[in-house]
């Protein structure tokens, strides 16, 4: 009766300004380092993981971006402005992949993957300035 049990959560609280500062710190140091890579739209006709790697392929011949296609694990995290099950699953098979949407990225993500594939940026940049931006009110 008095064994371990595994009902125990290891989460932990952060504080939203601070989260929202982490973000910023981590995504400002990976474009001040050229690590982002802002595409007006990914180039992917169908769901097919040939074309993904035929975009990444692509992108690895950006200067400064060539190991995209070297890198085994963690290379590129694509962040999308909505949800796109065509792009998820054309990138599903390649494991040094995440697609993600643009208002589920978190410091850890941009930290773990080396490169951030940002899409439609006028669409993205709108949304992750709302993540980061964490709103004074006063009450009186």
């Amino acid at each position: 009766t008095f064994g371990p049990r595994t009902e125990r959560s290891f989460e932990q609280k952060i504080n939203k300004k601070e989260r929202a500062k982490a973000l910023a710190l981590v995504l400002s140091e990976k474009v001040r380092r050229g690590e982002v890579i802002f595409l007006d739209t990914l180039l992917i006709s169908s769901a097919k993981t040939k074309d993904a790697k035929a975009m990444l392929a692509r992108l690895a011949a950006i200067p400064g971006a060539g190991d995209i296609m070297r890198k085994r694990k963690n290379a590129v995290c694509v962040s999308l402005p909505e949800h796109d099950t065509g792009v998820e699953r054309s990138f599903q098979n390649l494991g040094n992949t995440l697609v993600t949407d643009v208002m589920n990225v978190n410091p850890l993500n941009a930290l773990q993957y080396k490169y951030m594939i940002i899409a439609r940026p006028d669409a993205s940049l709108p949304l992750l300035e709302k993540r980061m931006r964490v709103k004074k009110e006063f009450k009186m």
